[in-house]
């Protein structure tokens, strides 16, 4: 991701940081324009003004804009038409329009974004500036929060499959963790006497984070460490987290896993064999360790739980996204998500 402290960047942050989401529009619409086509007037708002650069952006943006801006989750407004107001009711996006202009200071870096697009040498180069505005597009929804159009009804299947969809795309185990934190917080509400459930930030170390794992569960006077793992178990990683857990004075230390997406949790029988043995050593010294496939205990928590429950659930996850900041892309998926079920 291009750094935000260029002058381009920052030119574009003004933007997506002001009160006009027009403009915001018009620098992804008009520049992705001239990224199709090289020959294509940037700053042309409609097609009839006899020149051969000129193009019904209007349109275009009706036809391409509009519906990417609904897969994102609508996160410039969710108008069909986004050139409905009088500013872009001219034929070119130009000095002359300035002055009937409230924001001027806002029409001023637009037109500069339009301008240097023109400016350019080659379409590669329009390309490169429509990448700038779409990195200005996310660090704009990096701290914003979205809303989990939660369905009425949630079947065990429904769940289960909204679920593997979700798990389906990699996320560096943001997506798990914050299914995983949303499954205990279900299983909370079910009635377990849980003091505190913490999930650490998906972005940050355990040890920055100040959390023996990734979920730590306070529950009658027991220290509980969830460690969430979307690789399949190895000695190494059990090795680490039983350091960390002894360190943290924990009582109960549960891995679990998606590694494959399946039922499997171990690299290899060797692996499961020496994560036994450090098992039934640190038993001895007052440390539980315990392994579990994400499918096999989710699908009996969602049976558990009965219907309400795994409503729940669903509102629960979308608390975690946000809860944990989990990138924009990933929040987007459970909302299209859930607004299917």
């Amino acid at each position: 991701m291009p750094a935000a402290d260029t002058p381009t960047a920052k030119l574009i942050d003004h933007i997506f940081d002001g009160k006009e989401v027009g403009y915001k529009k018009a620098i992804i619409i008009q520049v992705t324009g001239k990224a199709a086509d090289f020959s294509l007037d940037a700053q042309a708002l409609q097609k009839g003004t006899g020149l051969n650069s000129a193009w019904d952006a209007r349109v275009f943006g009706q036809k391409v804009f509009v519906p990417w801006n609904a897969t994102a989750g609508n996160p410039l407004g969710d108008a069909d038409d986004p050139y409905v107001s009088n500013q872009f009711r001219n034929p070119r996006f130009d000095a002359t329009i300035r002055s009937q202009r409230k924001s001027q200071a806002l029409f001023d870096k637009t037109l500069e974004i339009l301008e240097l697009a023109n400016a350019v040498s080659t379409q590669d180069d329009v390309i490169n500036l429509l990448r700038e505005i779409l990195f200005g597009v996310r660090r704009l929804l990096a701290g914003k929060s979205f809303d989990y159009p939660i369905p009425q009804r949630a079947s065990l299947d429904d769940t289960r499959r909204a679920v593997a969809e979700f798990l389906s795309a990699a996320s560096g185990g943001g997506r798990l963790q914050a299914v995983a934190h949303a499954l205990f917080l279900c299983l909370s509400e079910a009635g377990l006497n849980y003091t505190s459930i913490v999930c650490r930030h998906v972005n940050a170390s355990d040890a920055a984070g100040k959390s023996p794992g990734d979920i730590a569960i306070e529950a009658d006077g027991r220290l509980v460490a969830v460690e969430v793992k979307d690789r399949l178990l190895n000695e190494s990683q059990v090795a680490a987290s039983v350091t960390k857990a002894r360190v943290a004075e924990i009582t109960e230390l549960i891995f679990l896993v998606h590694g494959n997406r399946g039922e499997a949790m171990f690299e290899s029988a060797q692996h499961e064999h020496s994560i036994q043995t450090i098992a039934k050593k640190e038993f001895s010294s007052g440390l539980n360790i315990y392994w579990e496939s994400f499918l096999r205990l989710s699908n009996s928590v969602f049976i558990i739980v009965g219907e309400d429950g795994r409503r729940r659930f669903l509102k629960f996850v979308g608390q975690a996204l946000e809860e944990q900041s989990v990138d924009a892309r990933h929040r987007w998926a459970w909302t299209r998500i859930v607004s299917d079920m």
